[in-house]
């Protein structure tokens, strides 16, 4: 196991434990890392933004585990998050091979770094005080987000997805490894001719080819039109790594359950806002658009 360690103050920490009302587990606790309390005016939003977050991903991630979340704000110009652990898998051609530890929990129900909290978040204040739109109905999300702010839980859907999973350790720009370890993302991206790529069973079934990564950013999908390279299609796709547009909701895709399912994940039916995709399914993953819609439904009439 390998650790991430974090210091902060004991004193300033404000813990909000909130189990999912929909089902006896999954259950987070959100903890506030903020000396003084000086952004205490945003926890509530914060809380009730997150929570629908964290219960949307874990209706398509089976699991009991417990996921203690820590926020804390900083001078970064949006956000950022991580999992605070990570849980070795297997050794392939010499290199060890991790999940992250948030993953692990969720889906085994054993905590691999203990009392300490299990992902950060981190939250740059002027992103939050001028560009975050906090959604009042954040489970049903039926709102218009305004012109001109990122819609909260969309964000952190996103910042999620990355401590689930789409993390790892090779040079963003060549894709080389400087270790002899690698994350179950790093072990599915090959470097074609200067452009990193996502390949996996499913992901190239549902993508039709090895996916797209963000030049610079490969933890995520897609590139801009104007880069030249491929995976201008992949910009509404909630682990874009271009750009994430005011006014627009966000939503878990087929695409990124098809590469956490290459990841190793065990991925089950969707009891959350997961959309069908414009890109056509595999049959592996057609019953995930089928169940996403009557779910939709029902969330829409509750």
């Amino acid at each position: 196991m390998r650790t991430n360690a974090r210091q902060f103050v004991p004193a300033a920490l404000l813990v909000l434990a909130v189990a999912s009302a929909a089902q006896a587990a999954p259950a987070f606790t959100v903890a506030f890392n903020d000396p003084g309390s000086a952004h205490s005016a945003y926890y509530s939003d914060i809380q009730s933004n997150l929570l629908a977050a964290a219960n949307t991903w874990a209706d398509v991630l089976p699991g009991s585990g417990t996921i203690d979340i820590m926020v804390d704000f900083t001078n970064q110009p949006t956000l950022s998050a991580s999992s605070a652990a990570s849980q070795y898998v297997h050794t392939t051609g010499g290199i060890s091979v991790y999940e992250m530890g948030a993953i692990y929990e969720r889906q085994t129900g054993i905590d691999p770094n203990g009392a300490t909290p299990d992902v950060y978040l981190h939250i740059g204040t002027s992103f939050l005080a001028n560009s975050l739109w906090f959604d009042p109905h954040p489970v049903n999300r039926f709102e218009t987000v305004p012109a001109n702010q990122v819609d909260a839980v969309s964000a952190f859907l996103h910042e999620l997805g990355h401590a689930w999973a789409f993390s790892g350790w090779r040079d963003p720009s060549t894709g080389a490894l400087a270790t002899s370890y690698e994350s179950t993302f790093d072990e599915h991206v090959i470097n074609v001719g200067g452009v990193l790529y996502f390949t996996g069973a499913n992901a190239d079934a549902f993508y039709g080819g090895d996916v797209p990564l963000t030049a610079g950013n490969f933890m995520h999908f897609g590139n801009s039109v104007a880069s030249g390279l491929p995976g201008s299609d992949l910009l509404t796709d909630l682990m874009n790594g271009v750009n994430f547009l005011d006014s627009t909701r966000y939503y878990i895709s087929p695409l990124d359950l098809a590469a956490l399912q290459d990841m190793g994940i065990t991925i089950g039916a969707p009891g959350g806002d997961v959309p069908p995709s414009a890109v056509p399914e595999p049959a592996s993953l057609a019953f995930l658009a089928a169940g996403a819609l009557v779910l939709l439904a029902r969330r829409r009439r509750a």
